[in-house]
């Protein structure tokens, strides 16, 4: 039985070092980092609430945090601005996939109160999120080239510069006060990269 575990042990390895050589022939390079310039440059403050670096280089690894990372996408809101748009402050942020950084109430606590996510997309890939996830009923924000309101979740989606964007309020608020949350965080991102 021990033999048995070893060796499924050592294929499993095997198989995931054997696709991960493999995943970089679809014709696209594989990038290890995202790098976005910030259109707001200015002197970043000792407190990470408040942080606005002038780049952002998402790192390698997996997982940052901190009491209030800044690290990738963290660097792109700042605490005082999630809850003066939520009414919820965080005081606990992590980088989830180098992509995506969310925002908690505390550590203890892994209830999101507000998530943003980053993903390399064309136009056409946009389109089809925008087709399966936007709500034709609803305006969206003047954001980047294209944006729209996520019809489920309330969320603010825009393509800005090959880069999809997504600002996702998950704190209990009413679906109206959700999607003003999350335009006006969004309108604080996209003012910052570029």
């Amino acid at each position: 039985m021990r033999i048995s575990r070893i060796t499924f042990g050592i294929t499993c390895i095997a198989a995931l070092a054997v696709s991960a050589c493999g995943s970089g022939d679809s014709g696209s390079a594989a990038v290890s980092e995202t790098e976005f310039i910030l259109a707001e440059s200015g002197t970043a403050t000792t407190s990470p609430a408040t942080a606005t670096p002038e780049r952002l280089t998402f790192p390698d690894a997996t997982s940052a945090s901190g009491a209030l990372s800044t690290e990738g996408p963290c660097a792109l809101l700042t605490a005082a601005e999630i809850a003066a748009a939520t009414g919820e402050a965080p005081t606990y942020s992590s980088v989830v996939r180098k992509t995506e950084c969310r925002w908690q109430p505390s550590e203890a606590d892994p209830t999101p109160i507000v998530d943003i996510e980053t993903e390399a997309k064309s136009a056409d890939e946009f389109d089809t999120e925008k087709s399966l996830y936007g709500d034709p009923t609803r305006p969206a924000p003047n954001l980047g080239s294209d944006s729209f309101i996520g019809a489920l979740d309330q969320a603010a989606y825009w393509l800005q510069d090959g880069t999809m964007y997504k600002v996702w309020i998950q704190v209990d608020l009413a679906d109206d006060k959700k999607e003003k949350a999350a335009v006006e965080l969004a309108e604080a991102v996209a003012g910052r990269v570029g």
